[in-house]
């Protein structure tokens, strides 16, 4: 129901792929979409892109952030659920995704990366595997890319590009363009 937190299984979810911040690289979002790889064997070459000597700084800051966000939901719990959309009819999806992100790709993220890792999380007296997350279901009609760049305007570490990205978005949506239909991309 739109707008309650509900517990969803990882595996209804997928990043959106007209996110305008994404972790991963497009490649891989689109691999994940199509089916041809899991978002935990995404994540793991991912990590080990990062280990490699040739990695650039900002991959190996984001992996250890993306650690350090892991570690604080596995102790904490999700604080802030992710929000999401039902899949637009035009958009093919594995089975069993039902789910695009709205907001809250990394913590999506980090609860595939508590799962690869084998842990669970600890929130209050209650245990949990982080195979389902929190997640409040927008209701249709909602501005989705409007959400993103305002979440994503409040981060401190998002730069110019990323903004510049985030408002074609929503340029794109508010002009009645959908970027995940061929024709439509900036």
């Amino acid at each position: 129901q739109a707008g309650i937190v509900s517990l969803l299984p990882t595996n209804s979810i997928l990043p959106d792929p007209a996110q305008p911040r994404q972790l991963l690289s497009d490649k891989a979002i689109q691999e994940i979409g199509e089916g041809k790889q899991t978002p935990a064997a995404a994540l793991k070459e991912w990590i080990n892109q990062a280990k490699s000597k040739q990695a650039a700084p900002a991959l190996k800051k984001n992996v250890q952030e993306l650690h350090r966000l892991a570690d604080s939901i596995a102790k904490h719990g999700l604080i802030n659920p992710v929000s999401a959309r039902r899949i637009p009819n035009h958009l093919q999806a594995p089975e069993g995704v039902k789910y695009l992100i709205i907001t809250g790709e990394r913590r999506y993220w980090a609860h595939i990366l508590l799962q690869i890792e084998g842990r669970e999380i600890q929130e209050g007296v209650e245990t949990q595997a982080p195979d389902r997350i929190k997640a409040t279901i927008a209701p249709e009609g909602i501005s989705v890319r409007a959400h993103q760049i305002i979440e994503n305007l409040l981060r401190e570490d998002i730069d110019a590009i990323e903004k510049a990205n985030g408002f074609v978005a929503l340029r794109q949506e508010l002009s009645g363009l959908d970027p995940t239909i061929p024709g439509n991309e900036t």
